[in-house]
């Protein structure tokens, strides 16, 4: 057995070798890489929470330090500090089935493909939560949950992209199974009551 499911962000296309139905494994990345769900709707003047994690297939050590939550300043061009709390926790490969729980929290729910064939372990984990005890107006807009240097602002992070809200969402109709892992994640925060962020 392999133990813990942590590998679902990976393309099934991404060869490593054969196993006996011939079908192939997935190869890790090599690097970090943030999983978390990018759409996040809470109500204003109540508490919002939810779940991320930073997965780790390489050698290299996981950090606390390496973890940035910003929110993206559109007027401005810059990663401002978010009023969100953010506590978090790194996992290593012996106790890494303690974060089964966390990640099996993170999977899309259009990921029931039923592929459970034996998958590699990873190294090391963070788990962690990001939440607000009291949602205002201000909170509402597109964060950036960044794994690795202190982020920087890249032209790219002040792209516009919709944010489905749920009054207005539509299922994609033909959901990437397996998003690319990357070390960067956006995340869009809806509060109710308040109206839609705007990126000037």
């Amino acid at each position: 057995s392999s133990g813990i499911n942590a590998e679902w962000p990976l393309r099934p296309g991404a060869l490593a070798h054969h196993d006996g139905d011939r079908r192939p494994r997935p190869r890790p990345p090599r690097f970090p890489f943030v999983v978390v769900r990018p759409h996040q709707v809470g109500e204003k003047g109540k508490s919002l929470a939810f779940r991320f994690a930073v997965i780790n297939y390489g050698n290299s050590s996981l950090s606390l330090d390496n973890l940035h939550f910003k929110k993206i300043n559109f007027r401005n061009k810059t990663l401002d500090d978010a009023d969100f709390d953010v506590s978090a926790r790194i996992i290593n490969r012996d106790d890494v089935e303690k974060a089964k729980e966390h990640l099996e929290k993170l999977r899309p729910d259009h990921d029931h493909d039923g592929d459970r064939r034996p998958r590699p372990k990873p190294q090391s984990v963070i788990i962690g939560n990001i939440s607000s005890d009291a949602l205002e107006c201000d909170d509402r807009g597109l964060y950036l949950l960044a794994y690795g240097k202190r982020p920087n602002p890249r032209d790219e992070d002040f792209k516009p992209i919709p944010i489905p809200f749920e009054e207005d969402r539509r299922p994609h109709p033909k959901p990437h199974p397996r998003p690319h892992p990357k070390p960067v994640a956006k995340v869009g925060v809806f509060v109710r009551g308040c109206l839609k962020p705007h990126f000037d």
